[in-house]
Formats: structure tokens, sequence, C-alpha cells
């Protein structure tokens, strides 16, 4: 196994991806022209070191028997897998490299969670370049929201319409919740589409349903983006082109613009495929604004009896 990991770290250009999170038992070439090698699990310290400093913080005692325990719990917790995809391209630049890679990196991380039955995780990056290498790390996103009151009464509905929705609508806040970790935003916007499938009940016409549902609660369903970078204003109502790449890609087709075309500009069809972003937070907060209409409505309905 030694040769064809010799082989590939030869290459003038790869792309490496440190991942954690998939166990696999041996190195396995995918695709012919990438590989998947296990290593050693992640260190722990800093758990360790957190549970003692929380331990001091709240005075309980936890004593050397018990951290020795902690650690070997630890020890073995955390897989990681590097991933090495090579490319016969020679005008390959920094700047877009990661562009270049991505399609290799997502299928490999694919057949991961296929083989593993366990989510990767990227967190450091190594680039090679006609033989220069470089790195870079990858940060795990969280996304730190902050919530703003008015007042206490809006804090406690909020909270208790939350409480509603992981009570009545659990599943749907699963398929929610599953729906961040998608790493590849075209297909998370068509996940936040099944998501609202979800919590307004599924159709023949899903995308008319869905968007019925926005319209009798005075909610917009339209993304209105100025893209300052690009000068770019996007204009676009993301029920109509969400459930569009939904339906295409949970049936397996790949996008293409003649799906879209009734709707939108070829413009805004290659910039939402390049800059994804944009369409992706709105649908999150659709998702979200429609979990908060229905708890509105359960908690009226209740108060109602």
């Amino acid at each position: 196994m030694m040769d064809i990991i010799d082989s590939y770290l030869k290459s003038d250009n790869y792309f490496g991806s440190l991942v954690f999170g998939s166990h696999i038992n041996e190195v396995v070439e995918i695709f012919n022209n990438t590989l998947l090698i296990p290593l050693e699990p992640l260190y722990h310290n800093n758990f360790i070191d957190y549970i003692k400093d929380f331990a001091a913080k709240f005075n309980y005692k936890i004593g050397e028997q018990n951290l020795e325990t902690f650690n070997k719990d630890y020890s073995d917790n955390i897989p990681v897998c590097y991933i090495i995809c090579k490319s016969d391209k020679s005008n390959l630049n920094l700047s877009t490299i990661e562009e270049e890679y991505e399609d290799q990196i997502n299928n490999a991380k694919l057949f991961l969670s296929l083989i593993s039955g366990q989510t990767p995780i990227g967190f450091f990056n190594i680039v090679k370049i006609n033989g220069k290498i470089w790195y870079k790390t990858q940060l795990v996103q969280y996304n730190k929201v902050t919530r703003l009151w008015i007042n206490e009464k809006e804090k406690i509905d909020y909270i208790k319409n939350a409480e509603i929705i992981v009570e009545k609508y659990s599943f749907s806040l699963g398929l929610f919740r599953d729906a961040h970790r998608e790493s590849n935003l075209l297909y998370r916007i068509a996940r936040y589409f099944m998501v609202l499938e979800s919590i307004v009940g599924s159709s023949d016409q899903s995308r008319n349903h869905i968007k019925a549902f926005f319209e009798k609660n005075n909610y917009s369903t339209v993304v209105n983006h100025y893209d300052a970078v690009n000068n770019y204003t996007l204009k676009i109502d993301a029920i109509m082109v969400g459930g569009i790449m939904r339906a295409k890609l949970f049936h397996g087709a790949s996008l293409k613009y003649k799906y879209f075309g009734k709707i939108i500009s070829k413009e805004d069809y290659d910039y939402i495929i390049r800059y994804p972003e944009s369409l992706s937070r709105a649908m999150r907060d659709l998702c979200e604004g429609a979990f908060f209409i229905k708890a509105r409505k359960n908690e009226a309905f209740s108060n109602d009896q």
C-alpha cells in the first residue's frame, strides 16, 4: 500500500483533505484519482483539559481514576482519514483550486459516508500545484446566531413556540438539522425545500402549495440580494427555484438551465450555480419562518380549546 500512497504524494498536482468522523479499515482508491488513507484518531487532550476546567468551575470532584477512564473512552473515538485527489491538469492556480477539486472531494466524502455510516468533516487541507505545496485550515463553520428581544414577552413567546416545534414537528426539525450539515450548498437548498414540504405538507404541486402557504401568512419568498463583490443583483423566488432543484436532484438529474428557463434568466442561473450562498440562506430562513408560523397556529388552536 505504501507504493500507491507514494505515487499519489509524488504527483505534481493534488488536493489533500484531512477529515474526521468516518472510520475505514484500510487504504482505498476510488475513481482511479482519489486515495483514502486511514490515520490515527484525532488527538483528544482538549476534551480532557476542558472537563478539568469544567469540573473546577462547578466544583465537581473528578479524580485521577475518572480521568484515566475518560482518556480511554476518547482515545479511539474520533477517526481520521486523509483524502488525496490528484489531477492531470497543468493550468491549476491557487485562487480556484478548491473549485477544481470540489467534485472529487465531495465524492470521496460521500463514499466515506456510505461505507462508514458516519459523516466526514474536513479540518485541514494540503494543496500541491506544479510541485509546490500550500497549507490551509478548514474551519468548522458554526452559525453564531444572536437573538435580540424587544421585551421579555417576546422572548418567552419565542421559547414557547420553539417548544411547540420540538414537540409537534420533530421529524421536520430533524430534516432541518441534517440539512445544515450538507457541505454542498446546492444540495443544501434542495434539502431545505424538502424540509418545507415536510412542514407545510407535500403535494403534487408542492411549489405552488408552499408558496401559497407563505402568501396566506403575508410572508415573502423573494430573494432580493445585492452582491457588492461581483456587482450583481439577484431577485428570484426562492420557492420556485429551490423546488426545481429539489425535484431534479432528488430524481437523479443534473442541474441545467433549461429546467429554470421559464422563471429566471440565464445570468441569474449562472450566478446561483456559482454563488449559491444567498439562496441557501434564504431557504434556511424560510424553513424557520414556516416552523414558527405553524407553531403560532398550534398555540392559537390550543388556546381556543
